[in-house]
């Protein structure tokens, strides 16, 4: 189940400048109050899922070339009922490349895991 998740969730980060981002498929993702959490070179930004899917839109339309992202590892643990998520990346963006971890919480909410918080 969680391997479906992680696949859907970096199936979303991969697009070019000729693809709509996946909105839609990417906030499924996401519990209704989920926080999502940027690391910046002088702290943090939170910001809402429709937050970051606004600022993925606007990324886009400027973008020239390819935005993907795909996971190379990840570790899960289990603690009161949700799942802590350290999963390792590969990120391109036409010729750069970087590498990082998403670190994230993920409990089921009908049925169905959810983020309900990530820091990238």
């Amino acid at each position: 189940m969680i391997e479906e998740f992680l696949n859907n969730f970096y199936d979303c980060l991969h697009f070019s400048q000729n693809e709509a981002f996946p909105a839609e498929r990417f906030a499924s993702l996401f519990a209704e109050h989920a926080v999502l959490i940027e690391h910046q070179p002088h702290g943090f930004q939170t910001l809402s899922a429709a937050e970051f899917i606004a600022s993925m839109n606007a990324y886009q339309a400027e973008m020239i070339g390819t935005f993907h992202e795909r996971q190379t590892n990840f570790q899960v643990s289990e603690e009161a009922g949700v799942l802590i998520v350290d999963s390792d990346y590969e990120k391109q963006i036409n010729d750069q490349h970087f590498t990082g971890t998403n670190h994230m919480i993920l409990t089921e909410i009908q049925g169905q895991l959810k983020i309900i918080s990530i820091v990238f």
